[in-house]
Formats: C-alpha cells, sequence, structure tokens
C-alpha cells in the first residue's frame, strides 16, 4: 500500500518538473499568437532550410551572412508572389501565409 502512494507522489513530482520545463498549451498559443507574420514567414523559410535560429546563429560570420542574404531574398520572392497573384498587397496574416504554402 505505501508504494502505491509513493507512486502517485513521484508522477506528481515528476509532471510538476515536466510542466516547469515545458511551457504550457496556452503559453504556445500565446507566443503563436503574438509572432508577426514576417517571423512566422522567417520561421518557415528556415524549417525549408532545413536549419533552426540556434544553427544559424552559430555559424561563421560569412556563412550566416550568405544565409541571411538568402533568407532575406527567399522572403522578398514570396512577397512578390502573394502581390503579383493578382490580387496587390496581402490584406491579413493569413493571407501571407498561405502565400508560402
Amino acid at each position: 500500500m505505501m508504494l502505491q502512494g509513493a507512486d502517485k507522489n513521484d508522477d506528481a513530482a515528476s509532471s510538476t518538473q515536466a510542466s516547469l520545463t515545458q511551457p504550457s498549451i496556452e503559453d504556445q498559443f500565446l507566443a503563436e499568437a503574438h509572432k508577426t507574420p514576417m517571423q512566422r514567414m522567417r520561421e518557415q523559410i528556415l524549417k525549408a532550410l532545413g536549419i533552426t535560429e540556434d544553427q544559424l546563429a552559430q555559424m561563421p560570420a560569412d556563412q550566416r551572412q550568405a544565409m541571411e542574404t538568402r533568407i532575406r531574398d527567399l522572403i522578398q520572392e514570396k512577397m512578390r508572389e502573394a502581390h503579383n497573384a493578382g490580387k496587390g498587397a496581402p490584406d491579413s496574416n493569413g493571407e501571407i501565409l498561405q502565400s508560402l504554402a
């Protein structure tokens, strides 16, 4: 009997520790909701390139500059595509994100 209570306490401690190290669903949602369309676009491009912000930060200066130029060019290309889709400039975050898909 004593072991069952101990297991429950261990489970509670584990879930408390996990909740301290991982943001809640609400926190994740709010973090995403506060991003600008440009931040979302950059994240999508980095994902498509297979790199993270941390990996980008670790690159040598010349390699990072080349990658930043490539990211900027891809963002500009996506914006031109959205603009040339016949509707003019995107009116909302949703339209910008749709143009990336």
